[in-house]
């Protein structure tokens, strides 16, 4: 009976404990001044705010073993950070790198970067590490994409007498693929490819882009 009580003791201070935990953000700009709209997302809870007009916000019951990722409007990259034992973090846009300052600690820490994906893009790093070794393997793996055989098309593409061609355009970097998915397959290297979108109206793109364009950007070479 006695251990009883005392993991019922247990399990309450334990609830209690994470109702209670929060974490409170501060961000400025480059000059010193508050950055509104700036989110902050505990990984595990799915808990999310965003800074007001003082460059604060706090979340509220996480438990301790969570992550919380900061994405700043415009960036492509967030940052991860641990919140175990931290109550406070305090960000500068400024600051290209992932890091954030602890200031009970008075100390650092540098967050994990994570790529943000807008709508319409693609995780490549990720499907590369799940084991995609070329451009059709990625392009299989993307929701809105059919291949079948070698051949690429839309869910759903438009087919009329004139347009019988429901393949989707290549576009590398700005400069149309000719050949299609084999020869998008034969040139581009995945492994160098930062980002692929599919666009479904192509029309930016001419007559050939009827059924949409597959935007890919590679890396920039230093």
């Amino acid at each position: 009976m006695k251990n009883l009580f005392l993991t019922i003791l247990l399990l309450l201070s334990t609830s209690l404990y994470t109702q209670e935990r929060e974490l409170k953000i501060t961000v400025m700009n480059l000059k010193g001044k508050p950055m509104r709209s700036v989110k902050a997302e505990m990984i595990h809870s799915k808990i999310s705010a965003l800074t007001d007009k003082t460059g604060i916000l706090v979340i509220k019951g996480f438990s301790e073993e969570d992550s919380v990722l900061i994405s700043f409007p415009g960036s492509e990259f967030a940052g991860i950070y641990p919140v175990k034992g931290i109550n406070e973090l305090h960000f500068n846009n400024s600051k290209n790198e992932q890091i954030a300052y602890n200031p009970i600690t008075q100390s650092w820490l540098t967050g994990k970067s994570k790529k943000i994906l807008r709508r319409g893009e693609f995780d490549v790093e990720s499907e590369i590490k799940n084991g995609a070794t070329n451009l059709e393997d990625l392009l299989k793996r993307m929701p809105s994409l059919m291949v079948t055989g070698g051949t690429l098309s839309l869910r759903n593409p438009v087919q009329t007498k004139e347009f019988s061609n429901t393949a989707p355009l290549i576009v590398v970097d700005n400069v149309v693929i000719r050949g299609g998915l084999q020869e998008a397959n034969r040139v581009v290297n995945i492994n160098f490819i930062e980002s692929i979108k599919v666009e479904r109206d192509g029309t930016l793109w001419g007559k050939d882009a009827v059924n949409g364009a597959i935007l890919i950007r590679l890396k920039k070479q230093l």
